[in-house]
């Protein structure tokens, strides 16, 4: 590949990444859609709507109030768009799905300093415009800033499962200058304690599957 064809590879991607009417074109055209659970059907009915309105609890930090994207594609773009209030990007990966229905993220800032687990509803046409709570979202991306496949080993390998990432769902290795500098062992540190403090619900843990 020549220089000037890898280029437009860039610019391509970096438009599908970017252009949530030209992700739902292809999604409408893949096979599965025509094999989806009611449940998903039905939350595709809901439109374009920020959350669901029978919502409980804090948006984006509840499995009752998660997030509304279209397909992987969405869950990617929204989690990339995030920016802390002192202007972090946050690196995230998917932990695992609560009965096949709802994703969870696990996301830490580039500078390693928070972390948080948020909720994501992929069975819609549109991404949530809301921010939860403590965000605000970027207009445009760069690229993108983390994985919608579980890394084990997290927040390790990040800059590899990431460019994999790219890769297979946008064609290019767009991935953000924000992930080659991310601190990875001030991010460890943080996540350990987290972890040890069992941050997430007992019950949600049981009944999440990767």
């Amino acid at each position: 590949m020549t220089e000037e064809e890898f280029r437009k590879e860039i610019l391509k991607a970096l438009w599908l990444l970017n252009n949530i009417e030209l992700q739902n074109e292809i999604i409408a055209e893949m096979p599965y859609m025509s094999f989806l659970p009611p449940f998903a059907k039905e939350r595709y009915e809901m439109g374009e709507v920020d959350e669901w309105s029978n919502a409980q609890g804090e948006f984006g930090r509840t499995p009752t109030n998660p997030i509304l994207v279209n397909r992987t594609w969405g869950e990617i773009t929204y989690l990339s768009r995030l920016l802390t209030a002192d202007n972090q990007r946050m690196i995230f990966h998917r932990v695992g799905s609560i009965e096949g229905a709802i994703d969870a993220f696990e996301l830490v800032s580039a500078d390693g300093k928070f972390f948080d687990v948020l909720f994501v509803d992929m069975y819609h046409h549109n991404c949530s415009k809301k921010a939860p709570v403590g965000y605000t979202l970027l207009e445009t991306l760069d690229g993108i800033t983390g994985a919608s496949e579980n890394n084990p080993d997290f927040p390790d390998r990040v800059e590899e499962t990431i460019f994999q990432t790219a890769i297979n769902k946008f064609g290019a290795p767009i991935v953000s200058p924000a992930v080659f500098d991310f601190d990875k062992e001030q991010a460890a540190k943080l996540i350990e304690t987290v972890r040890q403090g069992n941050n997430l619900d007992g019950k949600i843990l049981g009944k999440m599957t990767i």
